[in-house]
């Protein structure tokens, strides 16, 4: 490939987001190979690093490419942007990712601070950091940050909503979880149909899991032997991990016929 034919820096970044907002491995492959052809002509650009960081951990965390050590890479890239340009929000936003799936709480923490530190009328980067605040367990700081970078921004990314989904399920307000599981309405994005099947079988909507488990194992079909694998990626709190999985199983006395076979695998 000639030089002149690569993508460039801008349409790299416009690429990962389009990637952010359609999580599909369609949109997967063609945001990484943007990132790593313009990364040769801009290699010290901290956003181009920092979103190559988070495609790397994808890799692994949701299975879209085999790629070998890739979350060690993926936190290498992270580590570069920040050391790069210590103001880059969202270069502190993929350490933070970094730093969740190496389970370092004190670190995805600090990145989230950093992020609101930097620029705190930034919608899309607070609403960021309201996620990771929740999925490390900062439920009230989380929701804060959350609702302010939502309101602020009505395009933010949908799968923020997993945000106050863990919320309100930690909570056991069942219902407004199932209302923020239907945001993640992004075909192709298996983790909207886990949270979907996870609280309407809480709820005893038995028939409306059978449906969206069978829309995962189009998705996934290695779910039924990885479940706890995808689940623990992003559930560190043991009775939340125990309370979804509990909404899976509930399959196991669902519909008849092909649904119930697969989910007995659960």
């Amino acid at each position: 490939m000639c030089i002149r034919d690569r993508p460039s820096t801008f349409e790299a970044i416009l690429k990962s987001h389009y990637y952010q907002q359609n999580i599909t491995q369609e949109s997967y492959d063609m945001a990484r190979f943007a990132l790593e052809t313009a990364i040769l002509n801009d290699p010290k650009n901290p956003t181009l690093l920092a979103f190559m960081g988070e495609l790397y951990i994808d890799a692994s965390i949701f299975g879209f490419a085999d790629i070998q050590d890739a979350i060690a890479k993926g936190c290498e890239f992270s580590s570069l942007a920040v050391t790069i340009d210590p103001t880059c929000q969202v270069a502190h936003h993929s350490r933070a990712y970094a730093a969740f799936v190496n389970r370092d709480s004190d670190g995805v923490i600090r990145s989230a601070e950093r992020i609101t530190e930097i620029n705190p009328h930034a919608a899309s980067m607070i609403a960021v950091a309201g996620f990771w605040f929740c999925l490390c367990g900062e439920d009230e700081k989380g929701m804060k940050w959350f609702s302010a970078g939502t309101e602020l921004n009505p395009m933010y990314e949908r799968w923020l909503h997993a945000a106050p989904y863990f919320y309100c399920l930690h909570k056991k307000k069942y219902e407004a979880a199932l209302k923020h599981a239907r945001e993640i309405e992004m075909p192709g994005f298996f983790w909207g149909n886990i949270m979907r099947v996870s609280v309407l079988g809480l709820l005893g909507r038995t028939d409306e899991a059978s449906l969206e488990y069978d829309k995962l194992l189009e998705l996934k079909p290695d779910f039924p032997t990885k479940y706890r694998d995808y689940l623990n990626s992003f559930v560190w709190d043991e009775k939340l991990l125990d309370r979804m999985i509990a909404g899976i199983e509930t399959l196991r006395t669902g519909s008849t016929g092909n649904r119930t076979a697969t989910a007995k695998a659960v």
